[in-house]
């Protein structure tokens, strides 16, 4: 009986030395953001920001896996300023000709494209970097939405470089 004991556990035990024990992932805290801008300037200037305050917010809150967002800026763990936007109109655009569905492609819209320019300060403990969304001409057709969506992924590899 001993013997048979013996091979039985000779049998078992480089079955589970040779299987690997699954460990969990390391889980990553869900940061709490708050985003907000200056109530200062034009009052077209304030609202345009305020209007990408909202862009931001959404384009954050669409990563849930990474941030949440809160009401109240002592609750954040990270906090996202809009600092300003504009217009960027480049003198000379080389490429390809327009895709379907650019706006550019749509007859009577062969005007000049615009590319919008989002600056935000993003701050976290005792780092603070300024981030300005990294669109080309032709993606930034689409608008002020796609700049706040270009932010939330750089704000999103910032974070987990910055740990």
């Amino acid at each position: 009986m001993p013997s048979s004991l013996l091979l039985a556990i000779g049998w078992v035990l480089p079955v589970l030395a040779a299987s690997p024990i699954s460990a969990q992932p390391p889980r990553t805290a869900i940061l709490r953001v708050y985003v907000k801008t200056a109530d200062t300037g034009e009052k077209s200037d304030l609202a345009s920001r305020r209007e990408s305050v909202t862009d931001v917010t959404e384009a954050l809150a669409a990563k849930k896996k990474t941030f949440t967002i809160v009401d109240n800026e002592t609750d954040a763990d990270m906090v996202v300023e809009v600092l300003d936007r504009r217009v960027y109109v480049p003198r000379v655009v080389m490429g390809l000709s327009p895709r379907p569905g650019d706006p550019s492609s749509i007859p009577g819209m062969m005007a000049p494209i615009r590319s919008p320019i989002l600056r935000v300060r993003v701050t976290r403990s005792e780092m603070a970097t300024v981030f300005t969304n990294k669109n080309k001409p032709p993606e930034s057709a689409h608008g002020w939405r796609v700049a706040a969506d270009d932010l939330a992924g750089q704000i999103e590899k910032w974070t987990k470089k910055t740990g």
